[in-house]
């Protein structure tokens, strides 16, 4: 019996050394694997910072080029060849750079123009137009004195453009006839720029680039508003323009104020 009961002893101090051992054991594992995990953790941490350090350095650097660029724009240019391709209108402010860099940052608005593409803007009130104007003094700025075109179609007789209208190289058209003529004679200008093109260039201003020549006309349309006789035909040709004038350097700035409830009742009234 007193065997038995030393036995059963010895078996329980060894179970309990046993439970104890392995409690051990698993604690230095937990605490080996919470020390690797907290390593890696510090690592990562580590190349986070480096990476968010090295990204706000690079964009930083690219902030300076598009900055220099932006300046290069806005620096008036008397070069024959000098044109309103990439347009620098002004400033934008990034919520996204604000939480980057902790402060209120700004960077040029540049957007592709002549050559390139069209330019739409609506609004509740005037204030496309007035974006309208800044747009048109800028693209005149931008290119070489008596190279650019502009034509404003101004149907209701807006006073917006009036300022402008001494300038030489601008046209307010207010008639139906004269806007229907002038249309036609923006279709004529891209089938003559295609004739140049031949299909070996992008558009008239990689041709005039290329020639070292002011080769083809460029032109800036103004929509102010649409003439009374503007009807399915009037803007299929109109979509023609804004899809083929790139390429000939016809660009179209379309102003779209956007009428108010009590407008539009008025306007179904009077349709």
């Amino acid at each position: 019996m007193a065997d038995i009961e030393s036995l059963f002893g010895n078996y329980i101090r060894a179970y309990r050394e046993s439970l104890y051992a392995i409690a051990k054991e698993e604690q230095r594992l937990t605490d080996e694997k919470a020390s690797s995990r907290n390593v890696i953790l510090k690592k990562y941490e580590g190349m986070q910072s480096r990476n968010a350090v090295s990204t706000s350095n690079r964009l930083s650097a690219q902030m300076h080029s598009i900055s220099e660029f932006s300046d290069d724009l806005m620096t008036y240019d008397t070069s024959i060849l000098c044109a309103a391709e990439y347009l620098a209108v002004g400033t934008v402010t990034s919520e996204k750079l604000k939480k980057l860099f902790f402060t209120d940052y700004t960077i040029p608005w540049i957007m592709p123009f002549l050559g390139h593409g069209n330019v739409y803007a609506e609004s509740k009130d005037s204030s496309c137009r007035e974006l309208g104007i800044l747009i048109t003094l800028r693209a005149l700025q931008q290119t070489a004195p008596g190279q650019l075109n502009v034509t404003v179609i101004n149907p209701i007789l807006r006073s917006d453009f009036s300022a402008l209208n001494r300038l030489p190289n601008l046209r307010i058209l207010t008639k139906q006839q004269e806007i229907t003529d002038f249309i036609n004679t923006v279709m004529d200008e891209i089938a003559k720029a295609d004739n140049l093109l031949l299909g070996r260039y992008s558009s008239i201003l990689e041709l005039r680039n290329e020639a070292k020549q002011p080769v083809g006309d460029l032109r800036l349309i103004v929509i102010l508003d649409s003439p009374k006789i503007a009807d399915e035909e009037y803007f299929d040709t109109l979509l023609t323009i804004m899809n083929g004038g790139p390429r000939a350097g016809i660009s179209v700035l379309y102003l779209n104020e956007l009428p108010t409830a009590k407008q539009a009742s008025f306007f179904e009234i009077v349709k």
